[in-house]
């Protein structure tokens, strides 16, 4: 395996970075904001080494508090039946991320090792049995799609448009005064029956009840 490296603070006192003036003081806090992320120094597998480009400060933030993430949203039993032990995190449209995503492939969440999958369009995730599916800019035409497969097949949908919780997603990671901050629909994440733990959504900048995710 890679030398690994590790987020330091540093980095999110730096003009991009991480609200840190909302929510509890929690572990959790500290998780995401004391630099407990592992970066490899070099691709892990032949699915990152297809994408060897540099990804911008805001994309190495962002894979990171995805990976957090996971460790805090629980799916349904039998989500993980097809799958056995393998949790599908997939990219939908053209990848801004880069090497970021590397680090995360062969790691393990809750038991499951995360597989990174690269996709062109929102119908691929169903194909593909993603559990979790972020949206990028670029794919933002695919949002009705992937939300309707979420609903279908408790997957935790992520994206990065101003309204895509208005569209029924249930994680936005956005920028906001040069920080990076992330607001939760909480009844899309009940209509794909999964549990959002409480401690990720004390420290979201806002966690809300969409009438229109229905």
């Amino acid at each position: 395996m890679g030398k690994l490296l590790f987020i330091s603070s540093r980095l999110f006192s730096s003009r991009l970075r991480v609200d840190t003036s909302l929510g509890s003081r929690s572990y959790l806090c500290l998780l995401f904001l004391c630099g407990v992320i592992a970066i490899f120094a070099q691709p892990q597998s032949i699915h990152a080494q297809e994408y060897t480009q540099r990804p911008t400060r805001e994309y190495q933030i962002k894979a990171s508090l995805i990976y957090n993430f996971l460790q805090f949203i629980e799916w349904p039993p039998e989500t993980w039946e097809p799958s056995g032990g393998t949790l599908r995190l997939c990219v939908v449209g053209s990848d801004p991320f880069g090497v970021a995503l590397s680090p995360l492939e062969k790691e393990i969440v809750q038991g499951k090792k995360i597989e990174v999958h690269r996709l062109t369009d929102g119908e691929g995730a169903k194909r593909t049995g993603c559990h979790v599916v972020y949206v990028t800019h670029a794919a933002v035409n695919e949002v009705p799609t992937v939300v309707a497969i979420s609903k279908e097949s408790s997957v935790l949908t992520i994206g990065e448009t101003p309204n895509f919780l208005d569209q029924g997603g249930i994680i936005a990671l956005l920028l906001s005064d040069g920080k990076i901050v992330f607001d939760i629909n909480q009844s899309a994440a009940t209509q794909a029956r999964l549990y959002i733990s409480s401690q990720l959504l004390r420290i979201a900048r806002r966690a809300t009840e969409n009438e229109e995710s229905n």
